[in-house]
């Protein structure tokens, strides 16, 4: 287990920055909000990919999947809270409505309710997606190991 906890807590927390900075952005601000659904599921296939990992099972990708929603909503939020109020201050500009109205609005205690609660939401969501994606992978590896024990030898 602690062989994917440090690559799970730093990629999603890069992949959260990266989300914090489009919420930032007035036209794509929704975005984030869709994809950070499917951070689990990207950051599984990632440390696939890469190798990261060896066989996972579906513990291992509910626990990876839970991890990284939760870290990753956590690190848009502490991105995003502090510019929306920095613009607001300095230039009288609102970025996002609900975020705006959150961070101006809202006293600490209530912001970290929020906040704490939309990252066990997240996490729950990327759980489900980690679970499924491991599921899926580990059936695509033993479907692989299959096919390779029977070698025919023709003469």
């Amino acid at each position: 287990m602690n062989v994917y906890l440090k690559p799970t807590i730093t990629l999603s927390a890069i992949l959260g920055l990266i989300m914090g900075l489009m919420s930032v952005i007035p036209k794509i601000n929704a975005l984030p909000i869709f994809l950070h659904i499917f951070v689990g599921i990207a950051l599984i296939i990632h440390l696939k990919k890469t190798n990261l990992v060896g066989q996972l099972s579906q513990l291992d990708g509910t626990i990876i999947g839970a991890i990284s929603g939760f870290v990753s909503i956590i690190t848009i939020f502490a991105f995003n809270l502090p510019v929306v109020a920095f613009f607001d201050k300095a230039f009288h500009l609102i970025i996002s409505p609900s975020t705006h109205f959150m961070a101006t609005n809202f006293n600490f205690l209530s912001i970290s309710t929020v906040v704490i609660y939309l990252g066990l939401q997240s996490a729950l969501f990327n759980a489900f997606g980690g679970f499924v994606t491991s599921g899926i992978l580990l059936k695509k590896e033993e479907a692989k190991l299959d096919e390779s024990d029977h070698i025919i030898i023709e003469n």
